[in-house]
């Protein structure tokens, strides 16, 4: 069988025209490219250079072997550089995890791009409740609320959202407007959390508290959530950007305007292995092109502040 180094370094000598310098270049002995050269010589029972005092010489044959390696050299070129690029090229199957909430807001309306642009690739959406979980190693990629609890997961962690407290105008009515952070305990809520008490942080200029909240209803979307606000039926904390269409039509009013809530961050989160597959990286470039823009930005708060004013 034909070894393909002795015929790259059959291609080499000849194009120099030299064992020596055709050696230095390889960065090899001179008896290793002579016997490179007499092995192919022998496997093809053929002459195909003359050795003379001043270098080498191509025999008539040995010019077209030379025309036809190089042809074939560079088909397999080539071909390499054609699987090469099939090897990096994102395909296959990702996997993710999300919430309803941020499948139905964030991902959903971007989606199209990502589907257009990469068609060799397919996506599996899991749906999940919980603000938080583990990376099941069927997952490519898990979103979820608050800080990963598990260290060797590589992180993309988004911009803040920005959360505000609401209730409809005859909720307020019928129960009155709390005054104090305190006053929550005697007022319905809706919120999520796993126990029976939600934990809200306020913020003033002043001060900062952890108020324990009883929640009349408990359930991780927030869109739930501002439905069940806006027919009166408590208070809710709820994203500022969610919540801005309808204070500015008067369905919602701003409750303890003069406090402020500790923001949630959403959190990509991925093996550390997996980080440098083509897949993976395509659909991180896409979650920081798409979706990340589509968070609150830090600016919001000033647009909330006429609105604040006015409650």
């Amino acid at each position: 069988m034909i070894n393909l180094n002795d015929v790259q370094i059959f291609i080499s000598a000849a194009r120099e025209g030299s064992l020596n310098r055709t050696a230095r270049i390889l960065n090899v002995p001179t008896s290793t490219v002579s016997r490179a050269i007499t092995r192919l010589e022998k496997e093809v029972d053929l002459q195909l250079l003359r050795r003379t005092s001043r270098g080498i010489i191509l025999t008539e044959i040995g010019r077209d072997y030379l025309e036809k390696c190089e042809e074939a050299v560079s088909e397999l070129s080539a071909a390499h550089e054609n699987l090469s690029g099939e090897r990096i090229k994102p395909r296959g199957k990702i996997r993710l995890a999300v919430t309803t909430s941020f499948a139905r807001d964030k991902l959903a309306p971007v989606l199209k791009h990502f589907v257009n642009r990469y068609p060799e690739l397919r996506l599996e959406i899991l749906f999940h409740g919980k603000f938080s979980t583990s990376l099941d190693d069927n997952l490519d990629f898990y979103f979820q609320i608050g800080k990963p609890k598990d260290s060797t997961l590589k992180v993309k962690m988004f911009p803040p959202i920005c959360l505000c407290l609401i209730a409809s105008p005859s909720y307020i009515e019928r129960y009155g407007m709390p005054g104090a952070p305190a006053d929550l305990s005697k007022h319905h809520c809706i919120g999520y959390a796993e126990k029976e008490l939600a934990a809200w942080r306020f913020e003033s200029k002043t001060e900062k508290l952890l108020v324990k909240v009883p929640l009349r209803i408990s359930v991780a979307d927030p869109v739930i959530q501002q439905k069940f606000a806006l027919d009166g039926l408590g208070i809710s904390l709820i994203p500022v950007r969610s919540a801005l269409p309808d204070i500015r039509a008067g369905k919602l009013v701003i409750v303890l305007p003069e406090w402020k809530f500790e923001p949630f961050y959403f959190h990509a989160l991925y093996a550390e292995r997996s980080s440098m597959a083509p897949k993976i990286k395509v659909f991180l470039d896409f979650v920081e092109e798409f979706i990340s823009s589509e968070f609150e930005p830090p600016s919001l708060d000033d647009e909330m502040s006429d609105i604040f004013q006015m409650s």
